[in-house]
Parts: structure tokens; C-alpha cells; sequence
């Protein structure tokens, strides 16, 4: 699996391909059969950084805003002493 991992790291495109022909060889199924279970072998790594990036962004945005929020504070804070 470390070396599948590899692979699709290299050639991104054919991975799918040489782990359908993997299913199909090692475990026996038709080709439609190997492929359906490739597609939902699939989603998981597609679908968790679609889901991730919105939560990243949202993360993200709120710490600036604090971050923003904090150095005004202690700015007026520097200008009320003058």
C-alpha cells in the first residue's frame, strides 16, 4: 500500500488505473464490479480536504480577526497613554 501511495504521488492519473487492474487480478471480480469499488474507494481521499478547507478558511479568517482585534486593543491602549 506504501508503494501504491507512492506511486499516486508520482503519476496521479494511473493510479486508479493499476489498482483496478490489481483489484481485478489478485481478488477476481469483473472489471464493472472492480471499478464501482474503486470509485468508492475514491471519495474518501477526494471528499475529506472539500470538507476540510471550508473549516481551514473559517479557522483561518477568525484568527486574523482576533489577531486584528488584539493589536487594536493595545494600540489605543499605547495612544491613550500619550
Amino acid at each position: 500500500m506504501f508503494l501504491l501511495g507512492v506511486y499516486r504521488g508520482l503519476f496521479s492519473g494511473g493510479h486508479a488505473t493499476l489498482i483496478t487492474f490489481i483489484g481485478v487480478t489478485c481478488f477476481g471480480p469483473r472489471m464493472l464490479e472492480s471499478i464501482a469499488l474503486m470509485k468508492s474507494v475514491n471519495f474518501v481521499p477526494c471528499a475529506t480536504p472539500s470538507s476540510l478547507v471550508p473549516l481551514l478558511f473559517l479557522a483561518t479568517v477568525a484568527c486574523l480577526a482576533a489577531k486584528l482585534l488584539a493589536h487594536d486593543v493595545v494600540h489605543r491602549a499605547l495612544l491613550a497613554r500619550i
